[in-house]
């Protein structure tokens, strides 16, 4: 009964935890403002390349200096003005999401976002689980402010698809 119930346990984790083990990076970039270093980011996914709306794929930011998660929040919301789409209800229930599983981050973090499908998306501290969010067109919505054709950071998202 045991080993039955143990082997369900298993069955019954999510997609990633064996395959996140198997991706492979795409492309790497630092994002800094003026002579600030905030952080160096690192796309992966099943094969190393980067495909239009594909899944999973993970994004690492290896943070180089300490940030409240208030400012990565109100980052995060300037961001997602900038995307066609996006109402702001939606954009508001969102964040309050975030608000609820984000910490302060210090310097030596990683911060990582693993993008299961376009409505549901996982963040974790190290390699630690923070929390999922499911909401229709969230998690493409978030990574999409580094890889999205409307990134504000263009330079930055070719390095992580690959394509510089």
């Amino acid at each position: 009964m045991i080993t039955k119930i143990l082997l369900l346990l298993l069955l019954s984790c999510p997609f990633l935890s064996n395959a996140e083990a198997a991706l492979q990076a795409v492309g790497k970039t630092r994002f800094s403002v003026l002579w600030f270093d905030i952080y160096d980011a690192t796309l992966f996914s099943e094969d190393g390349r980067h495909q239009s709306n594909q899944a999973p794929l993970k994004l690492s930011l290896d943070y180089r200096r300490d940030i409240l998660a208030k400012h990565l929040l109100e980052e995060t919301r300037k961001q997602w003005k900038t995307v066609p789409g996006i109402n702001e209800q939606r954009r508001q229930f969102w964040l309050k999401e975030l608000e609820k599983i984000w910490p302060d981050i210090s310097e030596g973090d990683r911060l990582s976002f693993i993008l299961h499908t376009d409505d549901r998306g996982e963040f974790l501290l190290f390699e630690q689980s923070l929390g999922i969010i499911e909401s229709p067109g969230f998690a493409r919505a978030f990574i999409n402010i580094w890889i999205g054709p409307n990134s504000q950071y263009p330079r930055q998202a070719k390095k992580l698809i690959g394509e510089s």
